[in-house]
C-alpha cells in the first residue's frame, strides 16, 4: 500500500515506495488513522506501482486481488466514510474481485474504469468465465456493473479487459490527481 495512513505514529505517506503491513501488525496497532480523501484498490501490481509514483498523499493506494485477512482487518479499522474505489481488469475474474471486496469489507467499492471495452480479437469467454458471469449477474450487489457484464455476455468475449491497456497513468490522464 502507499499513501495517507498512520499506524502507531508511523506515517506511511512520508515513505516514497509501497509497503506491506501484516495482519499481526494491524491487530497489534493501538492507533490506525487515515487522512486520505479516498481509497483506491488496484488489481495489478504494475499499475499499482505506476500510481504510487503519482500519489501525492491524498489517496490511500492498496494493491490487491481477492482480499486477504490483513486487508479486511485494515478496512475494519479505517473510517467508514472514506470513499472507496476499485480499479481492476474487466473480465469476470476482475469483477469477482470487486464483488469480493464489497462482501468481505462491507464497503461499497465503486468501480473505477471498469467498463466493457470491445475488441475484435478479444479472447472468448471460457465455460468457467461464463458461469462466473452468470453468478455476477445474479448478485444484487453488482447491479451498478450490469451494463458491462451484459455487454461481455452478449459478445461472448472478454473485450479489451486488461487494465494496463488503458495506458500508463499520468497526472493529466488520471482521476484523483489535480
Amino acid at each position: 500500500m502507499h499513501g495517507a495512513l498512520r499506524l502507531d505514529g508511523l506515517d506511511f505517506a512520508s515513505l516514497r515506495g509501497a509497503v506491506t503491513i501484516s495482519e499481526t501488525d494491524i491487530h497489534a496497532a493501538e492507533c490506525i488513522s487515515c487522512s486520505a480523501a479516498r481509497i483506491l484498490t488496484i488489481e495489478n501490481e504494475t499499475t499499482f506501482l505506476e500510481l504510487v509514483k503519482l500519489n501525492r498523499g491524498d489517496c490511500l493506494l492498496v494493491q490487491t486481488s481477492h482480499p486477504n485477512r490483513a486487508l479486511v482487518s485494515l478496512f475494519a479499522r479505517l473510517p467508514a466514510d472514506i470513499p472507496t474505489f476499485h480499479f481492476g481488469d474487466t473480465d469476470p475474474a476482475g469483477f469477482d474481485i470487486l464483488r469480493t471486496l464489497r462482501e468481505k469489507t462491507g464497503r461499497l467499492f465503486q468501480p473505477l474504469h471498469m467498463r466493457f471495452r470491445a475488441r475484435d480479437d478479444a479472447p472468448a469467454l471460457t465455460v468457467e468465465e461464463t458461469k462466473a458471469l452468470t453468478r455476477l449477474l445474479a448478485d444484487p450487489s453488482m447491479t451498478d456493473c450490469y451494463a458491462a457484464l451484459h455487454a461481455m455476455r452478449e459478445t461472448g468475449n472478454k473485450g479489451d479487459f486488461e487494465q494496463e491497456s488503458l495506458g500508463r497513468p499520468t497526472l493529466e490522464r488520471w482521476p484523483f490527481y489535480p
